[in-house]
């Protein structure tokens, strides 16, 4: 084959080969999101006790009840979560929690919990996963929203760190669609 010829075959593939790249994540980019209402599957907490240990582990002996309390409190075994995605922003509601309404592109909100604990909280969808990010004056929580291929399986990973936590905690719920 002459030196041109192949030249310009090779520029053909590479281009039908870009435009196929281009194609594909212009047809994922419009995909919708996975939504729903996903229920605890197992409803096994041994993840976060054993992610909490640590933490109980080396606090000091008589405030080892009020830590292992405590982080309970931040680590609930969500039994039910909600996720909605509408134009402008993406709605996650754990249990009977009131709805989180957050801005889809990205920006952070301002929100108090119940116990009237402040955070700047943001919501993104990355690779196909919801990532939900809690910031507060001294701590980060990091939820991870990760949907099976058919989207009826969803697992919950959660990262907690803080100043006052000996070591950061992580665990996972497993959930089924509804």
């Amino acid at each position: 084959m002459h030196p041109t010829t192949m030249a310009h075959t090779l520029t053909r593939t590479i281009a039908l080969v870009v435009a196929m790249v281009v194609g594909s994540l212009g047809a994922y980019a419009q995909q919708p999101m996975p939504s729903g209402i996903y229920t605890n599957a197992a409803q096994n907490t041994d993840g976060i006790h054993s992610a909490i240990k640590a933490n109980v582990d080396s606090a000091p002996y008589l405030f080892r009840s009020v830590v292992r309390k405590g982080l309970l409190e931040i680590c609930p075994a969500y039994r039910r979560i909600s996720i909605q995605q509408t134009d402008g922003e993406i709605v996650v509601t754990f249990d009977s929690e009131k709805p989180l309404h957050i801005p889809a592109d990205g920006s952070a909100i301002k929100w108090t919990n119940e116990e009237g604990d402040h955070f700047d909280v943001s919501a993104t969808w990355q690779d196909g996963r919801l990532i939900q990010v809690f910031k507060g004056r001294k701590s980060r929580r990091v939820n991870t929203f990760i949907f099976g291929a058919d989207h009826q399986a969803l697992t919950l990973d959660v990262v907690i760190v803080s100043e006052q936590l000996k070591a950061p905690i992580n665990y996972e719920l497993m959930f089924r669609h509804q």
